[in-house]
This record gives structure tokens, sequence and C-alpha cells, in this order.
């Protein structure tokens, strides 16, 4: 027996998800658990629809167990929501594999870079960058091509949580063995590559009426077309604008400096911002820059 875990957000469960499912069994992996996030994701969004709409998605997908990441992590940095992951698959103390995917599909060239990115020279590389107002992600990819490495391949969103996740099993010491899936298809924010479409192609196609079905398996997109006829999809972020600014608006400067993820005085531009802006893409647009990109921002305003 050989229990693999998936680190998802199915957002929505479509036909690259499956292929992937289908892949792990494949390979040997007779039990699946997706460790999935809630109803807030990664990129400090609302996910489509709620979280057990997705799960049964998952479960109808293929997956045996679905657990749910805290929200502390899903809608974190890459190494943040790759740390509550990981600790969460080896706190349940049976699975043997992390399965994840790929854009490289190079578990050999993923294991190096995830060795890399701890070198002292290439943190005190990455260090220089910073100060220089590189975003953490540019920072990290210049450092390692400055230093000798292939650090290109952090160009791509789900490699670049490969590395986290392989870089969080090391120090956390957890017995996983690792298993890249190479995509296929389309990228992660890509278009549409015969039936297979990326999930924020098919989020576009469900907010603009479009026929997204043949690029889910069809469970889950009767599950997903079901939550919309009962008016309880899409969820839109904005549809909380006005809790989120009431929220924002009372929060004193030292509220918001003591948010995760906020440094040099990305307070101060928060704090003006949400006094003069109306809608949290307001805000999250006023503030970003170079440096703080529009997820971050919706991350801090999130938490």
């Amino acid at each position: 027996m050989q229990i693999c875990a998936i680190i998802a957000e199915y957002n929505p469960f479509h036909n690259g998800h499956k292929y992937m499912i289908d892949k792990v069994r494949k390979a040997g992996g007779t039990h699946i658990v997706a460790v999935m996030s809630g109803n807030f994701v990664q990129r400090g969004d609302v996910a489509i629809c709620d979280k057990y709409s997705r799960t049964r998605m998952a479960i109808e997908g293929g997956a045996d167990l679905v657990v749910e990441l805290p929200v502390t992590y899903a809608a974190a940095t890459a190494q943040r929501f790759a740390h509550g992951a990981v600790a969460l698959i080896k706190a349940l103390g049976c699975v043997d594999t992390l399965a994840f995917g790929s854009e490289c599909g190079d578990q050999k060239l993923l294991d190096k870079i995830a060795d890399a990115i701890d070198f002292p020279e290439v943190v005190e590389k990455m260090k220089e960058n910073l100060a220089l107002g590189m975003s953490f992600a540019s920072a990290r990819q210049s450092a390692l091509e400055f230093c000798g490495y292939e650090g290109g391949v952090l160009q791509n969103a789900n490699d670049t949580l490969a590395v986290c996740y392989i870089d969080e099993i090391y120090r956390q010491n957890a017995c996983l063995d690792r298993m890249a899936i190479k995509r296929k298809g389309v990228g992660h924010d890509g278009g549409i590559k015969g039936t297979f479409a990326s999930a924020s192609v098919i989020r576009k196609m469900v907010a603009d009426g479009d026929n997204f079905a043949p690029f889910m398996p069809l469970d889950a997109a009767e599950i997903l077309q079901k939550q919309m006829d009962n008016g309880h999809a899409p969820m839109l972020i904005g549809s909380l604008d006005r809790a989120f600014m009431a929220k924002l608006r009372s929060m004193s400067l030292e509220d918001i400096a003591n948010l995760p993820d906020i440094s040099e005085g990305l307070e101060n531009r928060i704090y003006k911002a949400v006094r003069e802006c109306g809608s949290v893409f307001d805000v999250a647009d006023a503030v970003k820059s170079k440096r703080y990109t529009h997820a971050r921002i919706r991350r801090i305003l999130l938490s």
C-alpha cells in the first residue's frame, strides 16, 4: 500500500487535476489524500465555490480523503503555504509520498534547486536583491542564476511551489518520497489546449457565462453548475467589499503593521489607501509596486 498526498486548491477541480490523480494511481498510489485550501485561496481571493462542493469534486475525481489546509496557511506566501501543508501531511502519520504538479517534471532539478535556495551565497545575494527593491520571487530567482543555478525554473508557478514543498520536507525532516508529475495541457495561468484549461481560465468562463463543462470532469462540472443554479457560485471577493473596508478603516496603523508580511513601512501605504479607495481591489491597485505584488497585498488585506 502506498498512500500519496496531493496539495491543491481545486478552484475548481478540472481535467488537469483528474489527470494528475490518475497518474499518481498508475505510479502506485493506492490511496490519495488531498490537502485542500478552504474558502479562501493562496492568491488572496475567495474560492469560486465553497469548500464542501470542491471536496465533493475531488472525491468524485478519485481522491480518497480531503483534509482542509487552515486559512492562515492557505492564504499565505508560497513558503508558508508549503510549510502548513507539509506539516499537516507529516502529522497524519500515514503518508508515504507527496505528489505535485510541475511544469518541468524534472525531480532531480527540483531537488537541486530546493537545496540551493538555502546555500549561504544564494541567501546573501538574495538579501542584496531585496535591498534593491526586487520582489521576493525575482530576488530569489536572480540570486540562484547569479550563483550558477537554473533559477529560471522558478518562473513557473507549480515548479516554485514544488521547490517550496521539497524545502519544507527537508526542514521538517518529514519522511516523504517525492513524485513530480509533469503538467499536461496548459500552464498555471495558461489558456486552452484540447480539453485542458487552467483554473483561472475556467473561473473566467464561469464569470462570463461561457461553457466550462468540457474542461472539467462531468461530476465536477455538474456540482459547480448546481451551485451556480442555487446562487451559491461564483463566489466573488467584491461581495465582501463593505465588510472588508469597514474592518480596514477601523484598524489603527499599529494594527495594520502587525499583519503578516508587512515590511518597510508598507502599513503606511495601506492605511492611506483604505481611506481613499472604495474596494479591496482598488486598495490593492493603489498599494502594489514592483516589490509588492497584487497577490501579496490581497493576502495582507485578507488577513
